[in-house]
Protein backbone atom coordinates (compact mmCIF):
# COMPACT_ATOMS: atom_id res chain seq x y z
CA UNK A 1 0.00 0.00 0.00
CA UNK A 2 1.44 3.35 -1.02
CA UNK A 3 0.54 6.34 1.12
CA UNK A 4 1.33 9.89 0.11
CA UNK A 5 1.56 12.57 2.77
CA UNK A 6 1.58 16.24 1.96
CA UNK A 7 2.99 18.35 4.76
CA UNK A 8 2.16 21.94 5.48
CA UNK A 9 5.21 22.25 7.72
CA UNK A 10 8.82 21.23 7.83
CA UNK A 11 10.11 17.75 8.64
CA UNK A 12 10.83 18.93 12.19
CA UNK A 13 7.18 20.04 12.53
CA UNK A 14 5.76 16.65 11.61
CA UNK A 15 8.48 14.24 12.78
CA UNK A 16 6.98 13.81 16.28
CA UNK A 17 3.81 12.48 14.63
CA UNK A 18 5.17 10.46 11.70
CA UNK A 19 8.07 8.17 11.16
CA UNK A 20 9.18 7.47 7.64
CA UNK A 21 10.60 4.14 6.66
CA UNK A 22 12.46 3.70 3.41
CA UNK A 23 13.37 0.05 3.06
CA UNK A 24 13.15 -2.81 0.63
CA UNK A 25 13.08 -5.37 3.45
CA UNK A 26 9.64 -6.92 3.74
CA UNK A 27 10.50 -8.26 7.20
CA UNK A 28 11.49 -4.74 8.34
CA UNK A 29 8.11 -3.42 7.25
CA UNK A 30 6.23 -6.28 8.89
CA UNK A 31 7.96 -5.95 12.26
CA UNK A 32 7.20 -2.22 12.27
CA UNK A 33 3.53 -2.71 11.39
CA UNK A 34 3.05 -5.52 13.92
CA UNK A 35 4.80 -3.49 16.62
CA UNK A 36 2.58 -0.48 15.90
CA UNK A 37 -0.54 -2.68 15.96
CA UNK A 38 -0.14 -3.42 19.67
CA UNK A 39 -0.16 0.29 20.43
CA UNK A 40 -2.89 1.44 18.03
CA UNK A 41 -6.03 -0.69 18.36
CA UNK A 42 -7.54 0.60 15.11
CA UNK A 43 -4.44 -0.54 13.27
CA UNK A 44 -4.65 -3.96 14.97
CA UNK A 45 -8.21 -4.44 13.73
CA UNK A 46 -7.21 -3.46 10.19
CA UNK A 47 -4.08 -5.60 10.32
CA UNK A 48 -6.10 -8.70 11.21
CA UNK A 49 -7.95 -8.30 7.90
CA UNK A 50 -4.67 -8.75 6.02
CA UNK A 51 -2.07 -11.50 5.82
CA UNK A 52 0.65 -9.35 7.44
CA UNK A 53 0.59 -11.06 10.86
CA UNK A 54 0.61 -14.51 9.29
CA UNK A 55 3.34 -13.54 6.86
CA UNK A 56 5.61 -12.24 9.64
CA UNK A 57 4.88 -15.41 11.65
CA UNK A 58 5.83 -17.54 8.64
CA UNK A 59 9.14 -15.70 8.38
CA UNK A 60 9.83 -16.21 12.10
CA UNK A 61 8.74 -19.87 11.90
CA UNK A 62 11.06 -20.44 8.94
CA UNK A 63 13.95 -19.03 10.93
CA UNK A 64 13.05 -21.24 13.90
CA UNK A 65 12.76 -24.38 11.77
CA UNK A 66 16.03 -23.72 9.93
CA UNK A 67 17.69 -23.61 13.35
CA UNK A 68 16.00 -26.84 14.40
CA UNK A 69 13.17 -25.45 16.55
CA UNK A 70 9.46 -26.09 16.44
CA UNK A 71 7.50 -23.54 14.37
CA UNK A 72 5.79 -22.36 17.58
CA UNK A 73 3.70 -19.62 15.94
CA UNK A 74 2.18 -21.87 13.27
CA UNK A 75 -0.86 -23.26 15.13
CA UNK A 76 -1.81 -19.98 16.81
CA UNK A 77 -4.61 -17.58 15.88
CA UNK A 78 -3.79 -14.06 14.62
CA UNK A 79 -4.05 -12.43 18.05
CA UNK A 80 -1.66 -14.92 19.66
CA UNK A 81 0.69 -14.75 16.66
CA UNK A 82 0.79 -10.97 16.93
CA UNK A 83 1.49 -10.98 20.67
CA UNK A 84 4.02 -13.83 20.78
CA UNK A 85 5.70 -12.66 17.58
CA UNK A 86 6.10 -9.23 19.15
CA UNK A 87 7.49 -10.81 22.34
CA UNK A 88 10.06 -12.65 20.26
CA UNK A 89 10.93 -9.66 18.08
CA UNK A 90 11.16 -7.25 21.04
CA UNK A 91 13.52 -9.58 22.90
CA UNK A 92 15.67 -9.80 19.79
CA UNK A 93 15.58 -6.00 19.41
CA UNK A 94 16.72 -5.59 23.02
CA UNK A 95 19.53 -8.09 22.42
CA UNK A 96 20.93 -5.90 19.64
CA UNK A 97 21.74 -3.34 22.38
CA UNK A 98 20.82 -0.58 19.91
CA UNK A 99 18.98 2.17 21.84
CA UNK A 100 17.22 3.52 18.74
CA UNK A 101 14.33 1.11 18.13
CA UNK A 102 14.11 1.92 14.43
CA UNK A 103 17.80 1.18 13.93
CA UNK A 104 17.46 -2.01 15.97
CA UNK A 105 14.57 -3.10 13.71
CA UNK A 106 16.75 -2.53 10.67
CA UNK A 107 19.56 -4.56 12.26
CA UNK A 108 17.14 -7.36 13.07
CA UNK A 109 15.64 -7.43 9.59
CA UNK A 110 19.14 -7.65 8.12
CA UNK A 111 19.84 -10.54 10.52
CA UNK A 112 16.85 -12.41 9.11
CA UNK A 113 17.09 -11.31 5.48
CA UNK A 114 20.76 -12.30 5.19
CA UNK A 115 20.22 -15.49 7.23
CA UNK A 116 22.95 -14.40 9.65
CA UNK A 117 21.17 -16.47 12.32
CA UNK A 118 22.61 -19.55 10.61
CA UNK A 119 26.09 -18.46 11.74
CA UNK A 120 25.23 -16.56 14.93
CA UNK A 121 22.08 -17.68 16.72
CA UNK A 122 22.48 -15.19 19.59
CA UNK A 123 19.51 -12.96 18.70
CA UNK A 124 17.33 -15.94 17.84
CA UNK A 125 18.13 -17.58 21.19
CA UNK A 126 16.97 -14.42 22.99
CA UNK A 127 13.70 -14.54 21.05
CA UNK A 128 13.16 -18.21 21.88
CA UNK A 129 13.91 -17.58 25.57
CA UNK A 130 11.40 -14.70 25.63
CA UNK A 131 8.62 -16.89 24.19
CA UNK A 132 9.44 -19.65 26.66
CA UNK A 133 9.40 -17.17 29.53
CA UNK A 134 6.12 -15.56 28.42
CA UNK A 135 4.26 -18.82 27.76
CA UNK A 136 5.93 -21.24 30.14
CA UNK A 137 6.23 -23.62 27.17
CA UNK A 138 9.59 -25.09 26.29
CA UNK A 139 10.23 -24.80 22.59
CA UNK A 140 11.77 -28.15 21.93
CA UNK A 141 14.04 -28.66 19.05
CA UNK A 142 12.73 -30.75 16.20
CA UNK A 143 15.49 -33.30 16.85
CA UNK A 144 14.29 -33.73 20.44
CA UNK A 145 10.71 -34.12 19.24
CA UNK A 146 11.75 -36.81 16.75
CA UNK A 147 13.65 -38.70 19.45
CA UNK A 148 10.67 -38.49 21.83
CA UNK A 149 8.32 -39.70 19.07
CA UNK A 150 10.61 -42.58 18.15
CA UNK A 151 10.78 -43.61 21.81
CA UNK A 152 7.00 -43.66 22.05
CA UNK A 153 6.65 -45.77 18.90
CA UNK A 154 9.34 -48.22 19.97
CA UNK A 155 7.94 -48.61 23.48
CA UNK A 156 4.26 -48.19 22.68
Amino acid sequence: MLVKVISLGSEQDISPFFSFLDTTSEFRQLIQICDDAEVFTDLKDDLKKTTAINHRSNMLNTMLMRMGYQPILMPLDDEAQLKLGNVMVNAMLTATKEPDKSKAMTMLSTYLDTEAYLKDAGLLEKGVQAIESKTGISIRTLANMATATLGVKKNG
